[in-house]
């Protein structure tokens, strides 16, 4: 009976998830502070993974040419505007998760989980090395 009901699971999980907001669309960073609009960022899905682009800054006088020098890999001297610098979220039953985010600034690689408030409005996006516990937290604001 316990094998049966681990079984089901996950596809009563899927089942629920169907018809419910996804973070699928574009969405307003903010700074550390909560309150400083910096940018817009585009979250995509493809074959159940969902990923994310930095779409523009919103922050004042900052140059749209910027290039992303701290950057490891591939991603190092590539413009700002365009760069995936969130990849490898999968639901994972409450919330989307086991992906990494760049921090374009730092040039750092942390984990990160992503999950939808209610409503679908708002995106709580936690970064962490190790431990979540030991990350932070940003919400993002639904523009489309």
């Amino acid at each position: 009976m316990i094998f049966a009901v681990a079984l089901a699971s996950p596809a009563l999980a899927e089942t629920a998830r169907q018809g419910a907001p996804t973070p699928v669309g574009l969405w307003r960073t903010y700074g550390d502070d909560g309150r400083t609009a910096r940018g817009l960022v585009r979250i995509t899905e493809q074959d159940g993974e969902l990923g994310g682009t930095l779409v523009g800054s919103l922050a004042p006088g900052e140059d749209p040419g910027k290039v992303c020098r701290r950057c490891p890999g591939n991603r190092k001297d590539q413009p700002l505007k365009g760069l995936v610098f969130m990849t490898g979220l999968r639901w994972q039953g409450s919330a989307y998760g086991g992906g990494e985010i760049l921090d374009p600034d730092s040039g750092a690689l942390y984990k990160v989980t992503i999950r939808l408030e209610p409503g679908g409005r708002r995106l709580v996006v936690r970064a962490y090395r190790g431990i979540s516990l030991l990350g932070r937290s940003q919400t993002w604001e639904r523009v489309e």
